[in-house]
């Protein structure tokens, strides 16, 4: 749904659903596309603090998902992430098994020929239930893989439109002499915000702007017209 919204250029109705998805108590919840329909969305409609706030918030949550991954996919025994009918049998098959070889180590002898036709059939239904538990984390490896490398283009198109406003801004600057004397000590400030691990830079003044739902690109759509 958010995904219609968003190809329909409906940014309000977009920015609605996301709203209770964007809330603090959901961070431990895995939902990489929101963060990238959210920063996409806001980039969209030039509201940078939010596009900002938005690829931020998707770093500092899913840094902790990444990690919770790895750990899974390393581990003899993942963690189940969502009951399901094949994990439900699996489970079902397992607790059936290890109820009939209790019963069978405490009977008599006769029934003993048993046990390693049990013990086999138990060791394959835990195998099976603990790769069905590993395709869950691998496939929240790829949704969170698909998630980061649409956002890197949500980056660039993110940097390209702050640029492009800074361009038209500046020029308005430079067409008055009393305004490029009053801000020039806000063109060489040092306050940067370095993007982790790739070095690419965000300069802070990119982001003095005020987020709204309206619509903010009509300084770039001028630009295009002319």
């Amino acid at each position: 749904v958010l995904w219609a919204h968003l190809r329909k250029r409906d940014y309000a109705k977009t920015k609605g659903e996301l709203a209770t998805l964007e809330l603090d108590v959901l961070n431990d919840k895995f939902y990489p596309e929101a963060y990238v329909i959210s920063a996409m969305s806001s980039t969209m409609l030039c509201q940078f603090v939010n596009a900002k706030e938005a690829l931020n918030r998707f770093i500092k949550v899913n840094v902790k998902w990444v990690d919770r991954i790895s750990r899974n996919l390393k581990s003899e025994n993942p963690e189940l992430i969502i009951s399901s009918f094949f994990t439900r049998n699996n489970q079902k098959s397992i607790n059936t098994l290890e109820s009939e070889l209790e019963t069978i180590a405490s009977s008599v002898e006769s029934l003993a020929s048993y046990r390693p036709s049990l013990e086999s059939r138990l060791s394959h239904a835990k195998m099976s239930f603990i790769k069905e538990k590993r395709n869950q984390w691998k496939l929240r490896e790829k949704l969170l893989e698909s998630a980061l490398y649409k956002m890197k283009f949500v980056r660039i198109e993110l940097l390209s439109r702050m640029r492009a406003v800074k361009e038209k801004e500046d020029q308005k600057i430079s067409a008055n002499t009393d305004a490029v004397s009053n801000l020039s000590a806000a063109n060489v400030r040092t306050n940067q915000m370095a993007f982790p691990q790739d070095g690419i830079i965000w300069g802070d003044d990119l982001f003095n702007m005020t987020a709204s739902v309206e619509d903010k690109c009509e300084i770039l759509k001028k630009k295009r017209l002319k």
